[in-house]
């Protein structure tokens, strides 16, 4: 049978359709879409939805409802994260949103969106052992580190691309003592991370910031899943791209880099930032990027466990 799964962020909402063989419990990817209505704009802890967030989040479900039923999907897996963990009026816009398109959205927590993101990008390597996983959010980051068998180390940071690019960012470029403030508080956030985070591990980081980072590495204007699929980012590389990116504009992103950033290039430089700051705190030179995260974790865990 086929199944779907959707995850609705404070940024993108990604949609995966796999088809599901019962006998020998393996699933095969079929459709992957993702859109940015970015439904966290604009929003701060204990606020409502902006009323227009909503309507964008409500045509991207109506278009990716269209594209389940043309699979003819059994089940489907919605879940929200951090924005509607946030929003005052969360429970309204699920009703109303379930109401019109017949879809049921969970809302889940920072550990658990952590855990299932861990399980979806693990369940796509190849060698055991400690694994540190790293998600870049809209509206908050989630670190988790653990093995097959458990989870060692895991936390939800209150910091994402969308939050952070809000918080500091007016006008592009940013000015140096914006700058320098942005890298403040993203080390005041995750702290020394390399005190918590126990023995060895092989760092993978999934999500929007790292798999656009990949293609720009690549030389690549178009996503490109295949390319993107456990390929590196080195710690030097990112400090490169830091330096380069923070002298330029949004408009001048957009033109160098091509459609890859379309729809982030404004939040660009927070991502950088933000796993620029991950990587020198943990003490991480290397890490291997995955597409594979949350949508895939929850079909694992319904599925394949």
């Amino acid at each position: 049978m086929n199944v779907a799964s959707i995850d609705i962020g404070t940024n993108t909402v990604i949609l995966l359709i796999c088809k599901l063989d019962e006998q020998s419990k393996q699933l095969k990817e079929l459709e992957s879409r993702y859109l940015i209505p970015r439904i966290g704009k604009g929003l701060v802890n204990g606020a409502p939805f902006n009323v227009l967030q909503i309507q964008k989040l409500e045509e991207v479900l109506y278009k990716y409802s269209d594209i389940i039923q043309n699979y003819n999907c059994k089940r489907v897996h919605a879940l929200a994260t951090n924005a509607f963990r946030i929003a005052s009026n969360s429970d309204q816009v699920i009703h109303q949103l379930n109401e019109k398109i017949g879809i049921n959205i969970e809302i889940i927590s920072g550990l658990r969106e952590a855990e299932l993101t861990f399980l979806g990008a693990y369940s796509a390597t190849v060698s055991h052992g400690n694994k540190l996983l790293i998600d870049i959010g809209g509206g908050s980051t989630e670190i988790i580190l653990g093995n097959k068998n458990e989870i060692l180390f895991s936390k939800s940071f209150d910091v994402g691309v969308v939050s952070l690019t809000e918080k500091f960012i007016i006008d592009t470029p940013a000015e140096e003592k914006i700058l320098l403030k942005m890298l403040e508080h993203v080390e005041h956030k995750f702290g020394d991370l390399s005190k918590v985070l126990p023995g060895q591990f092989e760092a993978i980081a999934v999500a929007g910031t790292p798999t656009t980072l990949s293609c720009l590495l690549q030389n690549r204007k178009e996503f490109d899943e295949e390319i993107v699929e456990g390929s590196e980012i080195l710690q030097d590389q990112l400090f490169e791209l830091y330096n380069s990116v923070k002298l330029k504009s949004n408009e001048q992103i957009l033109n160098q880099f091509g459609n890859v950033t379309k729809g982030r290039d404004d939040l660009l430089l927070a991502g950088i930032i933000i796993l620029k700051q991950i990587m020198q705190l943990a003490e991480i030179k290397r890490l291997t990027v995955s597409s594979k995260g949350l949508r895939y974790g929850i079909l694992v865990e319904k599925y394949l466990r």
